[in-house]
């Protein structure tokens, strides 16, 4: 990335952290639309001074990134005589850790922090987190996660998948069927099961998506052979199929409420085969696999090492518990092992199980835009739709908070109820969700502005203008900037939705993306779209380019 600052390297194995010194995404954007230390040119009378465009930006933004690297090789401070601070150019970079006037934080990071992945600063304080857990539903979850009933889930849901693409391919094309078998995980009500539908939900999705009518058709497409009596067939073998996805899980968990015995979770770590130093591709990451069963899952070593951070930090333990060999620390581990396989056996099977991984419905912003939304005026406290894998802040709501509760989820969003304070909402871009979560944000910005509370969403998602999931956001009376921040599709990029086990961490995005902003009127005042804050953000928004990680 462009606005890169100095980073650490880390070692998962190793106990002694090391510390680095940080630099602010917030403040590198300020400094690259305003000119060099910030300050607004002479002639400029206007809010802004205007971005450079085209080679002479790249040519600026290449010497700065070089800079500034010179500087964190020269500079950067090392807790341990042996410990060298070695920058990894394809592990990307840690990104915002100082502040913008107000906050108050350190000035440097624990690495096991993964700047990259996580920033694990806060300004929020104790009594502020414990109101925001107030405003959730967490308290209704007492039960850890069963890994045996999440086990059974997976290999069920892998082999829906493997069922669901023989008899969705030959009608939609091998390039959607993924996708949509992603959409049917999600647009459901969560009421029967986190993951599988219920038959009515099934039927009703698959008819639509699987209508000729809902896409073209073309020999990427639809197949215009696919006549009604064979999608309708069709429909009818995923109902049983998911249907009997739901029995297995039950059985399962019947199963584990019998015995009282906690399954161990077998731990590998995956060492990844050397390739040609000529690849342009970034190198395969280092990865750890966790099995129960016949159910496995593998995570990357950085993002394995969040898991202990975000663990820890809500169990209020030591996280070198997590990752030394002693044995008076063995259930410990064991405990977070079972917590971490539930929680990635849930999103995998979320995005298609062991069969095929897809995640383009959980992809996230990069690290730039959330410093932009946090350090800034906005002052951004938590993500409205997040999971412990990609996550940017500690504080976050999740779909699945089961599983989450453990890593510090505050539960749906569906079921948190904010009185005030500044917010990130990104949902998965599936239709039904996105309306279903304007109504939601209208709920509550009507209840606080009736109180007279400063509340405030910035809402990031497709931008789908004449759709009706669109248009109640846009033309919600909360919405303050009536013309939408919308950054072109070829621009700028997220990271992958299945960032903690892919080998490519950032994708380039599909559409065009709309930013908007839905505030109380004090919420209005509190928290000020600048147009500072628009060109920050469309310059943060850049896509992420393979030479950057």
């Amino acid at each position: 990335m462009s606005f890169s600052a100095a980073r650490g390297s880390w070692d998962p194995r190793a106990r002694t952290p090391r510390v680095c010194t940080m630099q602010s995404n917030w403040a590198a954007l300020q400094s690259t639309i305003k000119g060099k230390g910030g300050k607004k040119s002479k002639g400029d009378k206007g809010a802004t001074t205007a971005v450079r465009s085209g080679a002479a930006h790249d040519a600026h933004d290449k010497k700065h990134a070089k800079k500034k690297k010179r500087q964190a090789n020269d500079e950067a401070p090392n807790t341990t005589k042996r410990s060298k601070i070695v920058p990894d150019p394809h592990k990307g970079t840690h990104e915002g850790f100082s502040v913008a006037s107000g906050d108050t934080q350190p000035s440097t990071v624990d690495p096991l922090s993964h700047g990259r992945i996580l920033d694990s600063t806060s300004s929020l304080s104790p009594t502020r987190l414990v109101e925001l857990a107030n405003q959730s539903a967490v308290a209704s979850f007492s039960q850890s996660p069963n890994a045996l009933v999440e086990a059974a889930r997976l290999e069920s849901v892998s082999h829906l998948c493997f069922s669901f693409e023989q008899l969705v391919s030959p009608i939609l094309g091998k390039a959607r069927w993924a996708n949509t078998f992603e959409e049917l995980m999600l647009s459901h009500d969560f009421q029967l099961d986190p993951v599988l539908p219920s038959d009515d939900a099934t039927r009703a999705f698959c008819t639509d998506r699987l209508s000729p009518s809902s896409g073209p058709i073309t020999s990427s497409g639809h197949n215009p052979t696919s006549d009604r009596e064979t999608i309708t067939h069709a429909v009818e073998l995923i109902v049983v199929a998911v249907k009997r996805a739901r029995v297995a899980v039950q059985r399962a968990r019947d199963k584990a409420n019998a015995e009282k015995a906690l399954p161990r979770i077998i731990v590998e770590r995956i060492t990844p085969q050397t390739e040609s130093t000529s690849s342009k591709k970034p190198p395969p990451p280092k990865k750890t696999k966790l099995s129960l069963g016949k159910a496995v899952v593998e995570i990357r070593d950085e993002h394995l090492g969040k898991l202990r951070v975000l663990y820890a930090h809500h169990h209020k333990i030591d996280v070198s518990a997590l990752e030394t060999e002693p044995k008076e620390f063995a259930e410990q581990q064991q405990n977070f092992y079972r917590a971490a396989f539930s929680c990635v056996a849930r999103v995998v099977a979320a995005q298609g199980g062991m069969h095929r991984i897809s995640g383009g419905h959980h992809s996230a912003c990069h690290g730039s835009v959330f410093d932009v939304l946090k350090y800034g005026p906005l002052k951004v406290e938590a993500e409205c739709f997040a999971s412990p894998l990609n996550c940017r802040y500690k504080t976050f709501c999740s779909a699945f908070p089961d599983v989450d509760i453990e890593f510090g989820s505050l539960g749906s969003f569906f079921e948190f109820a904010p009185k005030h304070g500044s917010f990130q909402v990104n949902p998965p871009f599936e239709v039904g969700l996105v309306l279903r979560c304007a109504k939601r944000l209208n709920e509550l910005l009507q209840q606080a502005d009736e109180a007279g509370e400063a509340l405030s969403f910035v809402v990031i998602t497709p931008y789908w203008p004449n759709r009706d999931a669109y248009e109640a956001l846009r033309k919600s009376e909360f919405n303050t900037n009536k013309n939408p921040l919308v950054i072109p599709a070829n621009e700028h990029g997220y990271f992958e939705g299945a960032q903690h086990t892919k080998r490519a961490q950032y994708k380039p995005a599909s559409c065009d993306t709309s930013v908007l902003f839905l505030q109380t009127v004090q919420g209005k005042g509190r928290y000020r779209v600048t147009d500072e804050v628009l060109e920050s953000l469309r310059v943060a928004f850049r896509k992420v380019k393979e030479s950057s990680r």
